[in-house]
């Protein structure tokens, strides 16, 4: 048994302190693999253009991506992809 004054009271408990690194870890991981696989560029386009004109139209995710689609394969120094 602890005395109160000792400080052990205020630690979390381990299992606690387990899950919340595996969630941050968690978060990371979804966090990376969004980045690498480009599906927060949209996100960011959408956040962008609401700060910009908040009563502009903007484009669906099904158009963003044909539109980035195209860019890229029209100019090769934009990711150019031979298949």
């Amino acid at each position: 048994m602890t005395a109160v004054g000792d400080g052990l009271a205020a630690r979390p408990s381990l299992p606690r302190t387990a899950l919340s690194r595996l969630l941050r870890a968690a978060r990371w991981v979804r966090w990376y693999v969004r980045e690498v696989a480009g599906d927060s560029v949209y996100d960011r386009y959408v956040a962008h253009a609401r700060a910009c004109d908040p009563q502009a139209p903007v484009l669906s995710r099904r158009d963003f991506e044909r539109n980035r689609t195209d860019e890229r394969e029209a100019d090769p120094r934009k990711g150019f992809r031979c298949c």
